[in-house]
């Protein structure tokens, strides 16, 4: 049994617990008046106080941990949020190409992603390459997944369309055609940049590039040869690749690949 001395005591240090977590986290949750209440109570009604101490302090303890898990759920939480801004930021750097309402933002902007791929930067490989078989199968699949066009979109795309407008499609399925558009896409991706990785030896770093051959339209022509001004073959490539990485990393898309 405990001595009024030490019952005293005991008031006293929960009375500066509550001070010190009311100053530190939160007034509302270690509401001190509260506590004051209830023991003036306990004094009013002859209650024992050892065992009212006791519950008190176990009442606080309570109060801490549950503030703690909320905090620590907050924080959890604080984190998700930023870290989804952070990689929704990445894959908004991307052109987004529009093409239906109910469309994720995540699709329009793989579809910006590799359309830009297909007509800024594929341009300049027809005019460095000697061989161009692969460089042909690589484009044919490229502009199934992403050409474009004021009246048209890409077949596959075209395909997603037609799954968006489908009476009574579920959200799970439209989710399952969003991600295996994207798991297409970083196949293809990775593919390209291992291909380029063989052929990158066999051509200049010395001499820059010559866009006499390069026939697109004025406009397209003038922002290519701006982008790859003074670059060589071999820098002309590696810029490609970087550009295809960066897709793959700011989507998230590294594991998807071919053994």
């Amino acid at each position: 049994m405990l001595q009024d001395n030490e019952i005293e005591t005991l008031i006293t240090k929960l009375r500066n617990k509550y001070d010190e977590y009311a100053h530190k986290y939160s007034p509302r949750w270690f509401n001190k008046d509260s506590f004051e209440e209830r023991l003036q109570t306990a004094l009013r009604n002859k209650i024992d106080l050892e065992a009212f101490i006791i519950a008190e302090i176990a009442h606080f303890d309570t109060i801490r941990k549950r503030y703690e898990e909320k905090k620590s759920e907050s924080s959890f939480s604080k984190k998700v949020d930023v870290l989804i801004e952070e990689l929704t930021a990445k894959i908004k750097k991307y052109p987004k190409i529009e093409f239906h309402p109910k469309a994720h933002f995540e699709i329009m902007h793989m579809y910006g992603a590799c359309y830009q791929l297909l007509e800024y930067y594929f341009p300049v490989l027809w005019i460095i390459l000697e061989d161009r078989t692969k460089l042909y199968e690589f484009e044919q699949r490229l502009q199934y997944l992403c050409a474009h066009s004021t009246t048209r979109n890409s077949k596959r795309i075209e395909d997603h369309i037609a799954l968006l407008q489908r009476p009574s499609v579920k959200y799970i399925e439209i989710e399952k055609d969003k991600n295996e558009y994207l798991k297409e896409c970083a196949f293809l991706l990775h593919e390209i940049h291992q291909w380029l990785d063989t052929v990158l030896p066999f051509y200049s770093n010395t001499q820059s590039i010559s866009f006499a051959r390069l026939y697109v339209q004025e406009d397209k022509r003038k922002q290519i040869i701006t982008f790859f001004n003074n670059d060589t073959p071999q820098s002309a490539i590696k810029k490609i690749q970087n550009y295809i990485s960066g897709i793959i990393d700011d989507f998230r898309l590294q594991a998807f690949r071919k053994s």
